[in-house]
């Protein structure tokens, strides 16, 4: 099982949004600096990638209900707040546990986009039995250039996912073996990328992946 987030943690979204500890001061009346509006666009992108790493590495991916459609919340009990549906229209959040302290306004509804992503995620591994139960090989692990590459295969099946942590553009060359090209499951652009005297080299802008399928 791998458990992004639980009834029993906040949201996803806050938790990245809020650099703690887990389960560590992780709701306001523990800590008046934590932060429970809606967690902002940076923290979206690293959510995305911890998406990506989900869905590609070993194990079961599982979702805390609600995450799927943008959430955020604090520990218990904001992280078991009612579901957010589409048919239904609710009012803003803007209460704080502080009176004295003001937020954001949050226009509460869900991230239709955040939803189709979780689906494209969802279809490539259903479709994709090499991410299930392919095996597992580091490629890259660079600390420095905050850069991840790891190989999941299962017979000739082959899919390789490339992270980018950093907040600059990042050169990659992958040492794979053999020949070919590989495809880009997830985003549009980058199809068809060649092999290079047994390489792959691809550019990863800030906080972005790619996942790579051999053809």
């Amino acid at each position: 099982m791998n458990v992004a987030a639980t009834h029993d943690s906040p949201r996803l979204s806050t938790s990245l949004y809020n650099k703690n500890l887990y389960k560590y001061q992780d709701k306001p009346s523990d800590n008046p600096d934590y932060k429970i509006n809606k967690p902002d666009e940076l923290t979206r992108k690293e959510q995305e990638l911890l998406l990506i790493h989900q869905f590609t590495f070993i194990g079961a991916p599982h979702i805390w209900n609600g995450d799927e459609v943008g959430m955020w919340g604090a520990d218990d009990p904001d992280c078991r707040k009612p579901m957010v549906w589409s048919d239904m229209k609710y009012d803003d959040e803007k209460v704080n546990y502080d009176p004295e302290k003001t937020r954001p306004v949050d226009q509460v509804k869900p991230d239709t986009a955040l939803l189709d992503f979780y689906k494209k995620l969802v279809a490539m591994r259903k479709a994709n039995p090499v991410l299930a139960n392919g095996s597992l090989e580091f490629i890259i692990v660079d600390d420095k250039k905050m850069v991840l590459a790891y190989s999941r295969k299962l017979g000739n099946d082959e899919i390789i996912t490339v992270f980018n942590r950093s907040d600059m553009a990042q050169s990659v060359s992958l040492p794979v073996k053999g020949s070919g090209t590989y495809r880009n499951l997830l985003y549009n652009g980058q199809n068809n990328i060649k092999v290079i005297e047994s390489g792959v080299r691809l550019t990863l802008e800030p906080l972005t992946a790619i996942v790579l399928k051999r053809n």
